[in-house]
């Protein structure tokens, strides 16, 4: 992974959503920055109750989730039957990154693009947003995570999400460019938590080190 402008721009939207939305911890709960920006977070059963579509019209525009703009009002959908709570979480957090990122609105109400190179760009963009969401890297760094499991385990990732997300950590942390992502503010709002994580691993070696 190379740092660019682009990755940095989404580093620091990410930080001034989070911080608006008042998240404090990890994993993030994605609900959290939903009902901070006023956007409505329903499963596939629900918009079948509510006799917007069937459940089997939601799985047709994809298995996880998707969002849409209707009546001066963001809907993320998301399919609640998935098993993985990491990707259910992703997927929301993917959602409200289209949304935030205003790639939706009253002129584009769904994702429904003909240009399949701007589709692409648009994924990959949500996708960036949704990781600097998800799993702060200068944050990560603050806890000092060692391993992909390590990340999966504080940030409420998916085993392929943090897998992928610690590669790109490693590469930066090596080149000793994470400095050029940090925001003090989010550092700050995240000081509990770090704690809290130094606390946690200082007590799993201290009792690991005990024999009876």
């Amino acid at each position: 992974m190379k740092i660019t402008q682009n990755y940095i721009d989404k580093c620091n939207f990410a930080s001034k959503i989070l911080i608006e939305s008042n998240v404090k911890f990890f994993p993030l709960n994605p609900l959290v920055i939903a009902k901070h920006y006023n956007i409505l977070v329903v499963s596939y059963e629900w918009f079948e109750k509510q006799g917007l579509g069937t459940e089997k019209n939601c799985l047709e525009i994809s298995k996880d989730g998707f969002c849409f703009y209707d009546n001066n009002k963001y809907f993320i959908v998301y399919n609640d039957k998935v098993s993985n709570k990491g990707r259910r979480r992703f997927t929301i957090t993917h959602e409200l990154a289209h949304i935030l990122l205003g790639h939706i609105n009253r002129n584009n109400s769904t994702l429904a693009y003909n240009d399949t190179y701007l589709r692409k760009q648009i994924e990959l963009e949500a996708d960036m947003l949704a990781i600097c969401l998800l799993a702060p890297l200068y944050i990560a760094h603050m806890c000092d995570v060692s391993t992909a499991k390590e990340m999966q385990s504080i940030f409420g990732l998916s085993k392929e999400a943090s897998e992928n997300i610690f590669k790109d950590y490693i590469i930066l942390r090596h080149n000793r460019e994470l400095s050029k992502i940090i925001n003090n503010d989010l550092c700050c709002n995240f000081i509990p938590f770090i704690s809290e994580v130094f606390y946690k691993k200082a007590f799993y070696r201290k009792n690991s080190n005990t024999y009876h």
